[in-house]
């Protein structure tokens, strides 16, 4: 396989660093910027740094041959040269760099291994631009792709091993392993969340299973931004369903207000979350073996009907990015978006992660409880335990 050391996220973070936000934290930003670009002449100036080199099969950079040189050189004169374009355009640039490169280097590879069609599975750092793994799908010689949920550096870390678990170790070949859902992390069974709420001294009511879906169904319908917090945390940066804020998608302004209330700063809309029995009337091209899709790590282009019911959740460059839910993997979940759904007609709710701009998602029923009462969420529902703050 063709390889060089070059950094395609180090590019990119190197452009997140020029537009004034944290390089290997805000690259998303730039991602929501670029749909608002048009190509200009700042795509030259990236491109006479760096890309893929057709003759060579590889990718190529000329400021500098690892990750060090971009995160800790100044580059005076491209820094110079950017300042002559709008932000927007430059975030346009080095995403259609960062997905003609590696495509094109995808491509080279699978023609050196003499591979007309494969299934992908990827990790690391890039892969967590939704828009470029849209891109890797849509390739004719790739059947599938799989992106890891821990797609940063824990995601490489945990490939080498599985790497070596497939090789034995000596050659004699391990078991294949499959990661279906991302509900690994620590967890909190219905009694001990109820006894933090008793703990915390708020009032509560403790819902039966059967209340639960309606009940938090009507919340949103009717306007209200709800706290989740179920049991085993995600693994990986995005929020799926087990530490999560959800709230409707009918008004594309919740996006502005939203954000505002979380003191963050974005340019794509929230995801929209779904059920696997809706999301083909969602999202063009969906089918139920496309694992990417329930871990919000792919983009797609959306239907008319989620544009007309959920505007919230689609960009200016009509995609989406998508988290579409199995009920084994999470019944609660997946049953209040069905209830939502057969309630109000809404195909899909928002989901975005329980946090407050630059603090981790929420861990414990303590962190969802401090944060319901910081004004993060209307109403929170941990476990079976509808808890309001303080009037």
């Amino acid at each position: 396989m063709a390889t060089e050391l070059v950094s395609p996220g180090a590019l990119y973070g190197f452009v997140t660093a020029w537009m004034g936000f944290v390089p290997d934290r805000h690259e998303g930003k730039v991602t929501g910027l670029a749909a608002y670009g048009a190509p200009s002449g700042a795509r030259d100036l990236l491109e006479a740094g760096y890309g893929f080199d057709a003759e060579a099969g590889c990718l190529r950079s000329a400021i500098g041959p690892s990750y060090a040189p971009f995160a800790t050189a100044r580059l005076p004169e491209l820094e110079a040269g950017l300042d002559g374009h709008r932000r927007e355009d430059v975030a346009h640039a080095v995403q259609a760099l960062l997905e003609e490169s590696l495509v094109g280097f995808m491509r080279a590879n699978l023609e050196g291994l003499g591979i007309r069609s494969t299934n992908l599975c990827l990790a690391g750092g890039c892969m967590g631009n939704v828009r470029l793994n849209q891109k890797l799908r849509e390739v004719d010689e790739v059947e599938e792709v799989y992106v890891f949920p821990h797609m940063g550096d824990g995601g490489l870390a945990l490939g080498a091993a599985m790497a070596v678990e497939l090789d034995g170790g000596e050659g004699k070949g391990g078991r294949r392993v499959s990661l279906e859902t991302a509900y690994t992390g620590p967890g909190f069974d219905d009694e001990e969340i109820e006894a933090a709420v008793v703990q915390s001294g708020l009032s509560y009511q403790l819902l039966e299973e059967s209340e639960i879906a309606p009940v938090v169904a009507e919340l949103i319908a009717g306007g209200a931004v709800v706290g989740w917090f179920q049991h085993r945390m995600e693994v990986g940066p995005r929020a799926l369903g087990a530490r999560s804020i959800l709230a409707a998608a009918t008004d594309a302004g919740i996006n502005d207000s939203l954000n505002q209330r979380l003191e963050r700063t974005e340019f794509m809309p929230f995801a929209p979350a779904t059920t696997e029995a809706l999301a083909a009337d969602c999202f063009v091209g969906w089918e139920p073996q496309q694992l990417a899709s329930r871990f919000m790590t792919m983009c797609y282009d959306c239907t008319p009907l989620l544009a007309e019911k959920c505007p919230a959740v689609i960009h200016v460059d009509g995609t989406a990015r998508p988290q579409v839910v199995v009920r084994d993997h999470n019944p609660r979940y997946h049953d209040v978006i069905e209830a939502y759904a057969s309630m109000t007609g809404n195909p899909a709710i928002i989901n975005t992660s329980f946090n407050h701009h630059e603090e981790p998602i929420v861990l414990s029923p303590e962190d969802a409880l401090r944060s319901l009462m910081t004004g993060n969420v209307d109403v929170l529902v941990a476990g079976r335990c509808l808890v309001r703050p303080v009037a």
